[in-house]
């Protein structure tokens, strides 16, 4: 945990250094005008998965959410597929780590918050988090389904990069301390690659079998490019909608995620951290090198996914773990 505090307080530290000249922030142009995404077939049901979206990703987690938290639970859900099922689990479980709350505290601490802070709605958030817990285990996919998906190493980005791809890596990568796996708790894995001249980082998700081991899928969330090496060169998100399918967001479009993509006037704040071809080590390999790096991110991913796991896929509280409940 203090490793990836710590992590987190460099990236802001240096992006609130390098995003600055002057006291003027300094902004990447942004434009997805010369980003061509080829047609896809929907690969879910977005009738099925829009709702629990809404809720995973909602402003704000008062009681109306809390209320539609459990009203979207009682509904009967359909036959699903495995991608379905992977794109469902990613949900709910960001859905209960937000009943959880976003700080982490040990047991007997936890306890104590719960004793002094009342909160009129602490049964109802713990009555969902059981019943999240239960549908995920639910729907969880055996591990030969999650690798009839396909290859992690090779995620799903055809319809934007195209098929000749070059792999890339960072110090960070190459120490298996990346902070956007960190700051994602492990749900999500990340992948920089290079089509051409454009600059990619691929986020895929992370699906937890039966036994609740995680596994990283060719499923793509994200994938966040900068067209060329030149500070001056087009930033552009192309991001899954409700049906799976890739999209280029537009600038009016475009959803921030903090610290990562952050809106800086007409642009945004890449140039912060990448300012330079090689900002933060970055470069192309293969052969050992590409395999080594494989490792360390696949080593980073269940860490911190089997951590997240243990926190919110388990039946047991961290207070019903000491006697408390």
């Amino acid at each position: 945990m203090t490793k990836r505090l710590g992590l987190l307080l460099l990236l802001v530290a240096s992006v609130a250094h390098a995003g600055r000249r002057g006291g003027a922030p300094i902004a990447t142009p942004y434009s997805c005008g010369d980003i061509t995404v080829a047609p896809q077939t929907a690969r879910v049901d977005s009738a099925v998965m829009a709702p629990w979206r809404a809720l995973a990703t909602a402003k704000q987690t008062g009681p109306a959410w809390l209320m539609a938290v459990h009203a979207q639970l009682s509904r009967k859900l359909p036959r699903i597929t495995t991608e379905e099922r992977v794109w469902l689990q990613h949900y709910l479980l960001q859905i209960n780590q937000r009943l959880d709350g976003s700080i982490e505290l040990p047991a007997w601490a936890q306890w104590l918050k719960e004793q002094l802070a009342a909160d009129p709605y602490g049964d109802a958030r713990e009555r969902a988090r059981l019943r999240v817990v239960t549908l995920v285990r639910a729907i969880a996919p055996t591990a030969a389904q999650i690798a009839a998906l396909g290859d992690g190493a090779q995620p799903a980005v055809a319809p934007v990069l195209g098929t000749a791809l070059t792999q890339r890596a960072t110090v960070t990568c190459g120490s298996g301390t990346l902070v956007h796996v960190a700051v994602h708790s492990g749900l999500l894995a990340f992948r920089p690659l290079r089509a051409g001249n454009t600059r990619a980082l691929v986020s895929q998700l992370v699906a937890f079998d039966r036994d609740g081991q995680p596994h990283v899928t060719p499923i793509v969330d994200a994938i966040e490019m900068r067209q060329s090496d030149d500070g001056r060169s087009n930033a552009c998100v192309v991001r899954a909608g409700d049906d799976g399918t890739l999209h280029a967001e537009h600038f009016d479009e475009l959803v921030e995620h903090p610290p990562f993509v952050m809106k800086t006037g007409t642009g945004v704040g890449c140039i912060g951290c990448h300012f330079a071809p090689d900002s933060l080590g970055a470069r192309d390999i293969n052969g050992d090198e590409l395999r080594r790096i494989d490792a360390l991110r696949a080593q980073q991913v269940t860490e911190l996914a089997t951590h997240f796991w243990l926190r919110h896929g388990s039946y047991q509280s961290a207070a019903e773990a000491f006697g408390m409940r």
